[in-house]
């Protein structure tokens, strides 16, 4: 049984395959996630206007971004990857 597994490890090493169904299922992943955050309307940034009455903060793509679990460097990217044009 071990020398079955070993040889089936042995085989997936060789095989380049699985690393580019990874590489494959990453990219759609994160364009998929930029995407998403680009239906969060985007702020118009700055400090929170005096005027707001008390009420909690509107949706943003940066909270919405850390709640997911996203870095900063993850959303950025995302959001830039999601700006490119997807091949027909």
């Amino acid at each position: 049984m071990l020398a079955k597994a070993l040889a089936s490890y042995a085989r997936q090493a060789k095989d380049d395959q699985l690393r580019k169904m990874a590489d494959r299922i990453q990219s759609r992943a994160t364009r998929r996630c930029g995407e998403l955050l680009k239906q969060i309307p985007a702020s118009a940034g700055g400090r929170p206007s005096e005027n707001s009455g008390g009420q909690p903060p509107e949706l943003t793509r940066t909270s919405a971004a850390t709640d997911a679990g996203l870095s900063e460097r993850r959303r950025k990217t995302a959001l830039r990857v999601a700006n490119i044009p997807a091949k027909c």
